[in-house]
């Protein structure tokens, strides 16, 4: 039988016969077992046989001993299972096998010889006397630090979990193994990836197999574990313990020098491990392994280095391999470049294979959290937050399990999984890890100031930017200009950030950081503001547009006529012309705008790029082909934009969507030849670039101006389009077209998938999920389907019972549920998962369903049906009718919707357009749309302001108080079903004509309401400098202060002796000028109180104000003079007298100062404009006429308007000798907001406020003659 057994078979025999034996006694057995042998082999064993009697068994039981002894076990079932074989084909095996029979008792001979030397008396002698004498104690070593050690607990520190991590400790294991040229193993990783972990797992392997010599784990927690002076004494130690032959060369080393461990470290590498080592070597067993894990968290980096160099240089010709675990700092990561056969002798962690990775953390998160089994669901979230961290998932489970599992842990996974701030105990490891990095990289003493700001500032603009940048690009947004700087500056952040091959792309390894980065209670003195240094990328990207060399044309495209698709070489062109910086700066500069603090310097900046290189921006965009992507940008900026940019922002908006919307998009060259000709002259982008394009065609005429500019895009399709839905986040539109569904982006639209085919008859109706990842739709063929849409593939239905084509679909608010309304007059609700009917059939419609929808809380469902009198209302828990609103009236309703809040809905009917108050039972209020033919649809804004109808193909917006505020929209020519997108910014109209029409509806504006409190006619107004308060003086004699954004009265009303006085805020917003009937004073902004003045000379003006500075008070009285006073004392500075007034009954004048203080312009409808230094009161300038009863300068200083009231009652407005009829009674003032438009306030008891676009620059003022 022995002769059939397997090799296996035959190690379990030997072994079991062994068990019982000591050491040497196996020895012998395994001799006998091997049958006669030669002559060399029976003199070892003679020889080993005469050390017997004096040995005692912890000898006997070293690894000197044991470990040949296995090894000679596996040679010895080998052998047998050799012999045992006859068959003709064992026998060419073993002949193929060249001589292995011999070369096994070669084999077992060395190990003979190795068990002999270990066991010379002569040394046992003497390492006894060296242990009494207890010198191996002297080398204070850290005990702490080995792997398995009693601080390993409290630290946290333990194995893989089972089954995760094998391919990687295979890996290992087989290069301790093998002949692989070099001496040294790294596992490089960043913090968290697991490091001492595989370490541990690693440590536990190798000691199984008896090949571990040392360990030596360090740890920044315990001072004896980051001391790199105790490395090489602790592993000379553990090795002297393991190994009676060093441990007796070590001795003698320590007797002739007790102080040895104290040196330097390459003096210690020398005499405590490279001696020894080398004399002893033939003693030892094969592939003994040291593991050093953590090198990083040592205190003395230099030293660090030093022990790699030694290990990587000297170590080469040892007898033993080591294992360093680090993460990649500069000091490590420079002298590991040295390392031979990198290929095979290092593993980076955090470039392994992610999916590989994920699994061992499902896994090791499946067996941590068994005790509560979460859910698949559950692992897969967690899963995917670790990302490639080990020490995320960890410190996850830590909190999970806290205290044994006894502190609510589903509680716990609940707010782990549910919560994206998490508490300090949560995050507390992880934090103190990423501290740690940092502190080492920023804190270091030896760095000088500037780089360190440096390192800030790579690392901030890594953490803040958008997309990943390369080291160049970050080199030219910092302004840096030199990429050796910012590589110096990645160098101690190596831990927390990557950097990508060939490519460079610099990376934050794990969301974690940039979380931890961004809490400031985390972070702590690390912490990134978001908002302080996204205002310092977005100053970034702006300048960076002032750097590009050519302003216009930048590619340099010789036709318009050529798209860009078709132009020779372009993509070189790009490359060269458009670097990776330009590129991100041109995506990402609204971006960061909005994430960053307001600033008045930032707002400039805002306004000099919209104003100067919006189309160089738009060329750029274009050439990177990212058009679509430029309306989204300035989307963001209109979230941050200040009142003085409100119509350049939307007008730069509207310009940038057409452009990205139509044809016209595929050539670059049409931003100039076809966008700029044909835009309104006086808009805002108009103004700004048509001046500037010389020999450029010109389009004029009245039809210019008067196009419509709510129309953003119109696309056609091939079949007629009954039914379009925008998604929750606005960003893509669903439709019905035909027999399909498509699937469009709402920026291009364009496809996003191929079209949804299963339907065999038209879309009549399509809605979004709320999550946006479903679409139902509803058919004529009676169906309905509902479809993905990240695949476009259907994942419910048909579903099937309605007798009649299916009408009207819709999602209750929570997703779960799905109704559906006919032809058939029949209403079903089905489970949106299973498509099971979870409500018996509504029935109470006769004729076929037009509309149905969920209440926003999902407790009732409206309905309504084409002809019919009634709107019912169900309950969608029962399907019990509620209200029947309307049975009573005449109406033929064909179109409904239910209000956001829940509490109106808007109807068409054959008589007109109809809201209804639910709540309130009223009777049905009308809306002004146009009455002349028959209402078709009507829905509410996502907001519930508006209400949009449509009649005869035209598109109405009204305020659903009854207001006509946008129409008509005009262009389809069957009439189109409409909806509003979630944000209220678009309407799309889909209509059987096969288009579909994209509409801006933010030129719907809502009129503000008049702040009221005076009683008479409004003389001026003036805003506080920070623009929180409005002042206003008034004919009634009365100022009042007034809240800007609530437009409550914060002031007033001030009691004043003149009527005709205009008020001002001082600079600093704390005071005010105003009149006392003691006369002209200053006074608190906040109480009223006097604060300087009376002044006596003042006490009859007609107007007052501040200089700029706020250092003076520019007046004029009554007696028609213009006074100068210093605006802290009072004292007169410089007095100018005007003209006699000839009609005091009906003189109006106003005086203004230039924004640099210059100047003092005075008007009146006597004297006309004069101009005055200020300082001198020199006459500088005057125009006679009637130039208006006021002025007003350009913030420039450049320009100035006033007004002017003409004979037939109108008031027109006049900029420099250019008139512009505006045609509006009783205007009393004006003034400018900023280069570009003039605000106009009219006055009729109330402050409006109308933009004057059309205002166009008129030359210096101080080049005209007097």
């Amino acid at each position: 039988m022995r002769n059939h057994q397997s090799p296996r078979q035959t190690k379990e025999m030997v072994v079991h016969m062994l068990s019982q034996a000591n050491p040497l006694q196996q020895l012998g057995r395994l001799l006998h077992i091997v049958g006669p042998t030669s002559g060399p082999l029976l003199k070892l064993w003679n020889k080993l046989q005469d050390h017997f009697p004096p040995l005692k068994l912890p000898y006997l039981n070293s690894r000197e001993v044991l470990v040949p002894t296995m090894s000679i076990q596996d040679e010895i079932a080998y052998i047998r299972n050799r012999k045992g074989k006859r068959k003709l084909r064992d026998y060419l095996e073993m002949e193929q096998g060249i001589d292995a029979i011999p070369a096994c008792y070669r084999r077992i001979q060395g190990y003979l010889q190795r068990v002999s030397l270990n066991l010379d008396l002569s040394v046992w002698r003497i390492v006894d006397e060296a242990a009494k004498d207890n010198r191996l104690n002297s080398l204070a070593p850290s005990l702490s630090a080995c792997y398995n050690s009693a601080q390993a607990n409290e630290l946290k520190r333990g194995p893989c979990t089972e089954g995760t991590r094998v391919d990687l400790l295979g890996q290992m294991l087989c290069w301790t193994k093998s002949s692989i040229p070099g001496s040294v193993y790294w596992m490089s990783g960043m913090a968290g990836t697991g490091k001492t972990t595989i370490a541990y797992s690693l440590c536990e392997e190798l000691n199984t197999n008896r090949q571990l010599g040392a360990s030596f784990f360090c740890s920044r927690l315990l001072p004896e574990c980051r001391d790199v002076n105790l490395i090489i004494p602790s592993i000379a130690y553990q090795l002297a313990r393991s190994s009676y032959p060093f441990r007796f060369v070590l001795a003698s080393v320590l007797e002739k020098d007790p102080d040895v461990h104290t040196r330097l470290p390459h003096l210690q590498f020398d005499t405590l491990l490279a001696q020894p080592l080398f004399e002893v070597k033939d003693t030892l067993a094969d592939n003994l392994v040291v593991v050093i894990d953590a090198l990083d968290e040592c205190d003395n980096k230099e030293s660090t280095s030093q022990i790699l160099d030694m290990l990587l240089i000297k170590a080469l010709d040892l007898p033993i391999k080591f294992v360093v675990s680090s993460r990649p700092e500069p000091e490590i990561r420079d002298e590991m470049s040295k390392q031979r056969n990198q290929a095979d002798s290092r593993v980076v962690l955090h470039e392994l294979d992610r999916d590989a990775v994920q699994a061992d953390i499902k896994s090791y998160l499946c067996a941590s959290l068994a005790r509560i089994q979460p859910t698949e669901d559950q692992i897969a979230i967690m899963v995917q937050r670790a990302g490639i961290l080990f020490i995320y998932a960890a410190t996850v489970v830590r909190y999970i399990s806290h205290d044994g599992f006894r502190r609510n842990p589903r509680s716990r996974l609940a707010n782990v999984l549910e919560s994206s701030s998490v508490s300090e105990n949560k995050h507390k490891e992880i934090d103190e890890l990423y501290t740690t990095i940092l502190q080492a990289a920023l804190d270091d003493q030896y760095l000088d100031s500037h780089e360190t700001e440096d390192i800030r500032q790579v690392l901030y603009l890594v953490i803040c930017a958008q997309e990943p940048l390369s080291v160049n690009a970050l080199s030219k947004l910092l302004k840096m200009n030199n990429t050796v700087r910012v590589h110096a500056a990645l160098s101690p952040l190596w831990s927390v950030l990557h950097i990508s091959g060939t490519s460079e792309l610099v990376t934050t390894l794990h969301a974690s950081f940039v979380d931890y980065m961004f809490s400031s209670s985390r972070s702590k003195g690390y912490y990134c503001n978001p908002q302080i240094h996204n205002h310092t990328i977005a100053r970034l990207c702006f300048d960076h547009f002032k750097d590009i060399r050519s302003q216009f044309n930048i590619c340099g495209l010789e036709s318009s006529y050529v798209l860009d698709d078709e132009v020779e070489g372009l993509g070189e062109r790009v490359k060269e012309v458009i670097s990776m910086e330009l590129s991100y700066a041109s995506r990402y500069w609204g971006a960061h705008l909005r994430s960053a603090n307001r600033s008045s310097e930032l707002m400039d900046e805002l306004n000099e790029f919209l104003s100067v290189r919006l189309l160089l921006w738009m060329e750029v965009m274009s050439l990177i082909n990212c058009t679509g992507e430029m309306p989204q940008v300035l989307r963001l900026v209109e979230t941050w934009k200040g009142v003085s940019l409100n119509t350049l922002i939307h007008d730069a908006w509207k310009f940038t969507s057409i452009f990205a919307l139509g044809e016209v998009s595929n050539s670059t060259p049409h931003i100039y030849t076809s966008m700029l000709p044909f835009w309104p002259e006086h808009s805002p982008v108009s103004y700004c670039y048509k001046a500037h394009m010389q020999g450029m065609i010109q389009a004029e005429g009245t039809a210019i101006d008067q196009q419509q500019h709510a129309l953003l895009a119109t696309w056609s399709f091939s079949h007629g389009i009954l039914s379009s839905e925008f998604s929750p986040d606005s960003t893509r539109i669903a439709l019905g077209s035909g027999k399909l569904v498509l699937l469009l982006s709402a920026s291009t639209g364009r496809s996003i998938l191929p079209s949804f085919k299963g339907h065999s008859q038209f879309v009549n109706s399509v809605q979004f999920s709320p999550d946006g990842t479903r679409i139902i739709s509803g058919s004529d063929d009676k169906t309905i389907r509902v479809w993905s849409t990240q695949s476009g593939a259907t994942i419910l239905g048909p579903l099937e019972g309605h007798t009649g084509g299916v009408w009207s679909v819709a999602f209750s608010p929570d997703g779960a549920r799905i109704i559906s309304g006919s032809r058939d007059g029949d209403i079903y609700v089905w489970d949106a998962r299973s498509g099971d009917r979870v409500l018996e059939l509504l029935t109470g419609h006769d004729e076929w369903i037009r509309k149905v929808k969920y209440s926003p809380d999902g407790n009732y469902i409206i309905s309504c049906a084409y002809g019919s009198k009634s709107i019912v209302s169900w309950d969608a828990r029962n399907g019990q009718v509620l209200k029947t609103l309307g049975q009573q009236d005449n109406h033929r309703i064909s179109s409904a919707d239910l209000s956001p809040n829940g509490t109106c809905v808007a109807f068409s009917s054959n008589s007109g357009f109809y809201t209804w108050n639910m709540e309130e039972h009223s009777t049905p209020s009308r809306l002004p749309f146009p009455s002349n033919s028959t209402p078709d649809a009507i829905t509410f804004s996502p907001d519930g302001l508006y209400i949009i109808g449509t009649r005869d193909s035209k598109i109405f917006v009204c305020t659903a108080n009854g207001d006509i505020k946008l129409g008509s929209l005009d262009g389809h020519t069957i009439s189109p079903s409409i909806a509003s997108s979630p944000d209220g910014a678009f309407i799309i109209s889909a209509s059987q004509d096969q288009t579909l029409r994209l509409w801006d509806t933010r030129s719907v504006r809502a009129t503000p309401h008049p702040l009221q409190g005076h009683t008479e006619l409004v003389s001026s107004v003036h805003f506080s400098p920070d623009g929180a308060r409005i002042a206003s003086s008034s004919l009634d004699g009365t100022v009042y202060v007034w809240d800007a954004k609530n437009g409550e009265v914060v002031l007033g009303p001030l009691e004043t002796e003149n009527y005709k006085l205009s008020v001002a805020f001082s600079p600093d917003g704390t005071c005010l000028i105003s009149d006392t009937k003691d006369g002209l004073a200053l006074l608190d902004a906040k109480s009223g109180d006097i604060v300087v003045g009376p002044f006596q000379c003042l006490k009859s003006v007609w107007s007052a104000g501040f200089s700029p500075d706020g250092t003076r008070i520019i007046s004029i009285s009554q007696e028609n003079d213009i006074w100068t006073l210093d605006a802290n004392t009072g004292e007169t500075l410089t007095k100018v007298s005007l003209p006699p007034i000839t009609d005091p009954e009906n003189y109006y004048v106003s005086t203004v100062i230039s924004p640099d203080g210059s100047r003092i312009a005075v008007a009146s409808n006597e004297i006309g404009l004069r101009m005055y230094d200020a300082h001198s009161s020199q006459l500088i300038y005057k125009q006679s006429g009637n130039f208006g009863s006021v002025c007003s300068f350009s913030p420039d200083g450049t320009r100035i308007g006033g007004i002017r009231k003409s004979a037939s009652g109108f008031c027109d407005l006049i900029c420099n000798y250019k008139v512009y009829f505006m045609r509006i009674r009783s205007m009393t003032c004006a003034t400018w907001c900023n280069q570009i438009y003039l605000i106009v306030l009219i006055a009729m008891r109330s402050v409006h406020f109308i933009p004057c676009e059309g205002v166009q620059y008129c030359g210096e003022i101080s080049n005209v003659p007097m």
